[in-house]
């Protein structure tokens, strides 16, 4: 099981990423995540838990609570990845669709139980997204976020060493 720490805000103050454990570590913290797709919310969450591993963007995920179920739609895409097996949704609000914006693991990697069942979003898909009224942007890895506090070179998870 990874180690578990406890923090407030993401954004309380910078981070670098090459100083992040060299082994994954998993993070609670409390902050207010605001998921918009068209012109409506279609997650908010008070918490959540962000995977940090050294020269890696943080991995952010959120419980399945926070996403409003009548603004999601089955996908047919499923990826496996370092984590397991992540099943794919849409987000939609009126016409307007963010398709693959968000995914779960149903049976992540006994290491990283934490996050079973928990929402991981890609910025990139969806209308808006922020963190404490900051805008976020997505990361090269799917599920990552870049925030205005994050400092320093991060490498490429097919590049780290």
């Amino acid at each position: 099981m990874v180690p578990l720490i406890q923090s407030g805000s993401p954004l309380a103050q910078a981070e670098t990423p090459v100083a992040y454990p060299r082994s994954p570590v998993a993070e609670l913290f409390h902050a207010q995540v605001q998921a918009v797709v068209g012109d409506r919310t279609v997650l908010q969450a008070g918490r959540g838990v962000r995977i940090l591993q050294q020269g890696l963007l943080p991995l952010y995920f959120l419980p399945a609570s926070s996403l409003q179920l009548r603004h999601v739609r089955a996908s047919d895409t499923l990826r496996i990845d370092d984590l397991g097996l992540a099943v794919h949704l849409h987000l939609f609000s009126g016409g307007h669709v963010a398709r693959d914006a968000a995914w779960y693991y149903p049976g992540p990697d006994p290491d990283m139980a934490i996050i079973a069942g928990m929402i991981c979003l890609n910025p990139a898909r969806l209308d808006a997204l922020f963190l404490d009224g900051q805008r976020v942007s997505a990361g090269e890895q799917p599920g990552s976020w870049i925030t205005a506090n994050l400092r320093g070179y991060v490498l490429h998870r097919h590049g780290a060493a």
